[in-house]
């Protein structure tokens, strides 16, 4: 059954999902539409093979008009995570993504982009963008406060943390930043070359360590 085009607006004014459908002779798919200030997480994952892209707010732009290269560094990490959505189904693989959310409420400084699952934990990244390679990545800018004198990168990820677990459920953090690592660093240096991760290798150093 086909509704008629003002049962459709009716329905999205007033926060449903509706179902989009192709023509029989053509591909016969469905897209679940909805309003991106009502969707939630679980209607997100309604399905481990269907995808979505959460906004929640216009990209900001220069007085010419064009994007901020933030953005679109912004934004290529929010395509990256779609094309991860698409291929986690065509793969059939383990707890997919099956939505991608920008600028997401209430989820800290952790609200660049986010990776829904269709089970916990959901990754929850700060995109972090430099018009130059003069500061890299060390422990430096990791601790060092805002030039505002607000809370370092560093703290404001482990306050998005403890927000983000008070009911106890996992989540994965990540900075995503076009600078380069600093190589002399020593926490830094123990990286995987495969993932960028700091885990496992910085878990092993001892407290008292340099690296600790």
């Amino acid at each position: 059954m086909i509704d008629p085009l003002d049962d459709v607006l009716v329905a999205l004014r007033m926060d449903q999902m509706i179902v989009v459908a192709d023509s029989d002779d053509r591909e016969n798919e469905g897209d679940l539409v909805m309003a991106a200030a009502a969707i939630t997480t679980e209607q997100m994952a309604k399905s481990s093979c269907c995808s979505a892209l959460r906004l929640s707010g216009l990209v900001s732009s220069m007085s010419d008009g064009c994007p901020y290269p933030g953005d679109r560094y912004q934004w290529l990490v929010a395509w990256q995570g779609c094309v991860t959505a698409v291929l986690n189904a065509a793969q059939d693989a383990p707890n997919p993504v099956v939505a991608v959310g920008v600028e997401v409420t209430g989820v800290g400084n952790v609200d660049d982009v986010v990776l829904y699952r269709k089970e916990p934990p959901h990754t929850y990244m700060q995109v972090k963008y430099a018009t130059d390679s003069s500061t890299p990545v060390n422990e430096d800018y990791l601790l060092k406060p805002s030039d505002r004198g607000g809370p370092s990168i560093l703290h404001k990820l482990a306050s998005a943390w403890q927000q983000l677990t008070k009911d106890g459920a996992p989540v994965d953090l990540a900075l995503l930043t076009n600078r380069s690592p600093d190589a002399a660093d020593p926490l830094v240096q123990l990286r995987r070359s495969e993932t960028q991760l700091l885990l496992p290798k910085a878990a092993q150093q001892g407290q008292n360590s340099k690296r600790g």
